[in-house]
């Protein structure tokens, strides 16, 4: 056997379709599991082959996520409660007879023949004739109900394999739901997470703001660089952003639930959030240096007109 798996063929395990509407899948398993339905093979009694396990092991999944698994194992038990009460009232029934038919022998083997002395070797012959095809009678019915015996713990005994089986399968089953779970909400949370950052920078960029302040522990971001829509010192999820009011106070980052995009929101608006953000920032700074540039020239010639104003007066 490779290390990268092993192929086996089945058909879909479903009896009731007709042969010649029955698919065949190949699939590829890895070695551990490989092994493992070998050995689940070898320790059958039967010809089943690895085939046949597959194909009971598909339509025992298949049972189990159609069907409920409590649903299924309790009828299983009811079943099994019932053909055990099945057996019980045959054995005892079989039994009876059994015990009718010994105390018929014992009643012929206590028959006085001495009444007839006349007739005792011919009465005598009929009795002992009578009572070897009661004593066959008996022996047969007591071999009867040791194979009904027989039958009835094997029966038992497959049943208890039986559900023992599903039961693991239910777990096994169950486990990987629980993990499927588990992906599934890490994923709706990621993705959750991302559409509240995408809205915090939308807003944020729809009233010009390239950074704020955490509405919790005051700490100031660039809108831009957040990577989440918590707070990275506090870990305070953003619901909003406030600009300033009047000419003093600096844009807040709103804590509360996490931002939600408005119903009238445009979706490319929202994919195209960290571009128009990046070119909202380069204006800024565009803007700024425009400023300084014309402040530090007014304040130059303001400079020029006070030396010429000492020269003149000297």
């Amino acid at each position: 056997m490779s290390g990268e798996g092993t192929e086996s063929e089945i058909e879909a395990p479903d009896p009731g379709m007709p042969s010649a509407d029955r698919d065949s899948v190949t699939v590829t398993l890895p070695e551990e599991v490989g092994e493992w339905l070998d050995r689940q093979v070898a320790g059958q009694d039967d010809d089943r082959d690895r085939a046949d396990v597959l194909r009971y092991l598909a339509a025992a999944y298949r049972e189990v996520e159609t069907e409920d698994g409590e649903t299924t194992l309790d009828d299983l038990d009811q079943r099994l409660t019932a053909q055990r009460e099945e057996y019980v009232e045959l054995v005892e029934d079989v039994r009876g007879r059994v015990v009718d038919l010994r105390r018929e022998f014992d009643d012929l083997a206590d028959v006085d023949l001495d009444h007839d002395h006349d007739h005792d070797y011919a009465g005598g012959s009929d009795v002992d004739l009578d009572t070897l095809a009661d004593r066959s009678q008996v022996e047969a019915l007591a071999e009867e109900v040791e194979q009904l015996e027989q039958r009835t713990e094997g029966g038992f005994d497959n049943y208890e394999t039986v559900l023992e089986e599903l039961t693991d399968a239910v777990d096994r089953l169950d486990d990987r739901l629980e993990s499927v779970a588990a992906v599934a909400a890490d994923h709706h949370e990621n993705d959750d997470r991302e559409t509240a950052l995408a809205e915090i920078r939308r807003r944020a960029n729809e009233a010009g703001v390239r950074e704020a302040t955490c509405g919790e522990c005051s700490t100031s971001h660039d809108v831009g660089l957040l990577t989440d829509s918590e707070c990275p010192r506090c870990g305070s999820p953003f619901a909003d952003v406030e600009t300033g009011r009047w000419l003093i106070g600096s844009p807040t980052l709103v804590v509360g639930d996490p931002a939600v995009p408005h119903a009238d929101a445009n979706t490319d608006t929202d994919a195209n959030t960290d571009r128009d953000a990046n070119a909202n920032v380069d204006a800024n700074e565009d803007t700024g240096a425009d400023v300084d540039e014309e402040s530090g020239s007014g304040d130059g010639d303001e400079n020029g007109n006070e030396t010429e104003t000492e020269g003149d007066a000297a």
